[in-house]
């Protein structure tokens, strides 16, 4: 795996219920006070009441800026995507955290905004051993390169050529322990996607690759990976 850019994690965090102050975050001037804090750009309150979307924000820890590029804000969840490892998306989040609880005087002051849940997303673009072709097993293939090309095609139209356009798989989760059921917390399905990066050619072997991982096992994952497939192609040959 060389090359690796363009990380972007998104950070999940689940509240107890009227735990975030997400009512009195709406009103306007709480609002607008808000968003100036971080230099957010792009500051959106649906009309309904349920999620205030703010863009292109900054936090600042020690001289080093963290870019946000999306808070989403709900009555219980806080989803937080940073151009940044996990480490700083937790960061941002606790600073962002203490600003919300000045919201909320009557928090315990020790332990405010404490979420019962907290995912990460990673995704990230990187150059590895890995020809696109080593992702789909040879039988099908051959199929799809060869016979399936022609009944793709009719008498209006050729099939010109057949790319590789991702892999992904669904992960399924369930609860470790009662807790999170008895919060009326349900877990999502999530997938772990491969594919070409857009714009790049095949053979460059450039992928855009996501996970529901933080960025550090997100990483991890990709090496093995490459690791793998590039071990069952040198054997093969």
């Amino acid at each position: 795996m060389k090359d690796v850019a363009e990380i972007i994690v998104t950070q999940i965090r689940l509240y107890a219920t009227d735990q975030l102050p997400f009512q009195t975050l709406r009103l306007g001037p709480n609002l607008r006070s808000f968003g100036k804090t971080f230099n957010f750009e792009g500051i959106a309150a649906d009309p309904i009441g349920l999620q205030v979307i703010l863009t292109n924000g900054t936090v600042e820890i020690e001289k080093e800026s963290i870019h946000i590029l999306v808070l989403t804000l709900e009555p219980r969840r806080m989803v937080l995507q940073v151009r940044g490892r996990t480490s700083d998306a937790s960061a941002a989040a606790s600073v962002l955290s203490a600003e919300l609880a000045k919201l909320a005087p009557d928090l315990p002051k020790e332990k405010p905004l404490q979420p019962i849940l907290i995912t990460d997303e990673t995704t990230c673009v990187a150059t590895l051993d890995v020809d696109f072709s080593d992702l789909v097993q040879a039988p099908v293939m051959n199929v799809l390169e060869g016979e399936a090309k022609t009944m793709f095609s009719n008498k209006y139209m050729l099939a010109k050529s057949l790319a590789f356009k991702n892999l992904s798989f669904e992960i399924r989760y369930e609860p470790a322990d009662n807790s999170l059921e008895d919060q009326d917390i349900t877990l999502a399905n999530k997938l772990l996607t491969l594919e070409p990066r857009l714009g790049t050619p095949l053979k460059e072997r450039r992928f855009y690759i996501s996970s529901p991982t933080d960025s550090e096992t997100h990483l991890a994952l990709v090496e093995a990976l490459e690791s793998s497939i590039s071990k069952h192609r040198r054997d093969a040959s």
